[in-house]
């Protein structure tokens, strides 16, 4: 399969991964980025018509895959109406980006995202095209080396005010590292007898996946997320409270034989079900057919709802493209004059709900 892929490029993202893992599955890819130009990403301005590049890629485009990057430029590509393959898009960071996610979603075909509660709330939002595809690891990247672990418990990603305060309570020394990616990380978690996890919003992290692949104990967050559907905790991982944290890395640390076992479970769990290959397998294999999904595109691009959403998703703060957005609802209100405006007060009253739920969630 000839595959272009976008993304807003950042060190360590998940497009990465993406792309290595559709290369080795031997598809043909060919990567662009408004952020990046080295190690086979090429350079892209951020409103690329991607039509242009389909024209100048392969002598046959299969498909267009958009994936989000957690950092970076908020990339926008325009055209997406006129490719004449399916376009695919995978939101990474459902947890943070959710208000413009759930309306961004339908200007593709199909769309993925990694966080299930959000997935199960935009789908009661009214957005239908979207599935559930959870992070994983690379397994190369972040195998076991097999290396002697001189760290009883590590920590790697950014130490925020929140983060610093939480492992300030963990009555023992910890390898607390930023800035680490790829190999680097790698190193770290298969030289680490636990690494202990906190996430940023309750959300199911790549840290999760990347551990238990090191062969490291993976003590984490206590979340929903869709973790019980993925993995049985006591068996693959273990799950602390945060106010227990430092209680139940304590017990992991004396007992030697039982953390070995957990996480040599965990370790053969994401290697066999978790890693990028079988998601990319999985996102392939539930993508229509190119007829189907053409004359599903036409049905949506005559209706008013998409061009609101898209409107909805150009005026957001990320982004700020306000004449497009103008645009867009002109668009909206020529097709119909009432609707616009009730879909329009239908997502203030959600986002008013989006911002109470907030309230109830920490924040690391």
């Amino acid at each position: 399969m000839n595959i272009l892929l976008f993304s807003n490029y950042s060190i360590g993202c998940v497009p990465y991964y993406v792309t290595r893992a559709l290369i080795k599955m031997g598809h043909n890819v060919s990567a662009f980025s408004p952020d990046y130009d080295q190690e086979g990403w090429k350079h892209c301005n951020v409103n690329i018509d991607v039509n242009d590049l389909v024209k100048k890629s392969f002598d046959k485009v299969d498909l267009l895959l958009f994936v989000e990057a957690s950092t970076g430029t908020k990339f926008f590509p325009a055209g997406l109406q006129y490719v004449p393959v399916p376009t695919v898009w995978w939101g990474i960071d459902n947890h943070l980006n959710y208000r413009w996610h759930k309306e961004y979603a339908n200007l593709f075909d199909v769309a993925f995202f990694t966080q299930k509660e959000y997935l199960i709330k935009a789908r009661k939002y009214g957005t239908k095209n979207i599935l559930w595809l959870p992070l994983a690891c690379d397994e190369e990247i972040h195998r076991d080396r097999n290396l002697k672990r001189i760290y009883d418990v590590s920590f790697v990603g950014n130490l925020t005010k929140s983060r610093k305060k939480f492992f300030q309570g963990i009555s023992m020394p910890i390898n607390l590292v930023s800035g680490a990616y790829l190999e680097e990380l790698g190193w770290i978690y298969s030289q680490s007898k636990i690494v202990l996890n906190i996430c940023a919003r309750e959300e199911l992290n790549m840290r999760f996946f990347e551990a238990m692949c090191a062969g490291a104990l993976l003590i984490t967050q206590k979340i929903d997320a869709g973790v019980n559907d993925l993995f049985q905790a006591g068996k693959h991982f273990v799950f602390h409270n945060i106010s227990d944290a430092s209680k139940v890395v304590k017990y992991y640390l004396e007992n030697d034989d039982e953390r070995i076992k957990i996480a040599e479970e965990g370790k053969r769990e994401v290697l066999a079900r978790h890693t990028y290959i079988k998601r990319m397998e999985e996102m392939l294999f539930q993508i229509p057919s190119k007829e189907e999904i053409l004359d599903l595109r036409r049905l949506k691009f005559s209706s008013y709802k998409v061009f609101v959403q898209e409107s909805l998703v150009y005026r957001h703060r990320s982004f700020k493209l306000m004449e497009k957005a103008r645009k867009s609802m002109a668009e909206a209100f020529k097709k119909n004059r009432i609707l616009p405006v009730f879909y329009t007060i239908r997502f203030g009253f959600y986002r008013l709900i989006e911002r109470i739920e907030k309230l109830f969630i920490k924040n690391f």
